[in-house]
């Protein structure tokens, strides 16, 4: 049997989506059901490690929310499937280098991000200005909502405020799960 190192790679980006995506299907991952997703972000580079929140509410009876943070590290898995001696010693397995990390995430901060994002209004047609081959792709999902916003880093002014949100509650959620610039002063 040959060695197909590209479609090692596909095989492995595709399950670190998954699991970036859907924070449930990760087999080493606690469990959090029964559970609903109320809120995903998402920075995905095309060269650099992904991360994905999740906001997640648990419980039926009496809910908590919790963020899940979930970590690739896609450089370390191309340099462990590209590089013949580090395959080697890591060894060349499909199974994404994934960190998880779940922290309870107090109710009402989440309330006042989520009124915050009410009062947001972006068009939903732009006229694209350009094409994106590399570079780091953002994104939003409400999954309630049914609603879904993806950009590049040459985003469209017009979504500037929408963009703005999305930065801040990311940097807000790193320092809830220990990962942020207050977590590193601690």
């Amino acid at each position: 049997m040959g060695e197909n190192r590209h479609e090692e790679l596909q095989q492995l980006r595709a399950t670190a989506r998954e699991y970036l995506e859907s924070p449930l299907s990760i087999p080493s991952a606690p469990d959090l059901r029964p559970c609903g997703s109320l809120l995903r972000l998402w920075v995905y580079p095309s060269f650099g490690d992904e991360v994905a929140w999740h906001i997640i509410r648990r419980g039926r009876t009496q809910p908590h929310l919790t963020v899940r943070r979930v970590w690739w590290r896609q450089q370390a898995d191309a340099e462990r499937l590209l590089d013949p001696l580090r395959g080697l010693r890591e060894g060349f397995h499909t199974t994404p280098a994934i960190e998880v990390r779940d922290r309870v995430l107090d109710a009402g901060a989440f309330e006042r991000c989520a009124d915050r994002l009410s009062e947001i209004s972006v068009p939903l047609a732009i006229v694209s200005r350009g094409v994106s081959l590399d570079g780091t792709t953002f994104g939003i999902e409400l999954p309630e909502a049914r609603a879904l916003f993806e950009w590049w880093d040459a985003y469209a002014r017009e979504w500037e405020p929408l963009i703005k949100w999305a930065g801040e509650t990311r940097q807000w959620l790193e320092e809830v799960c220990g990962c942020g610039p207050s977590a590193e002063a601690r």
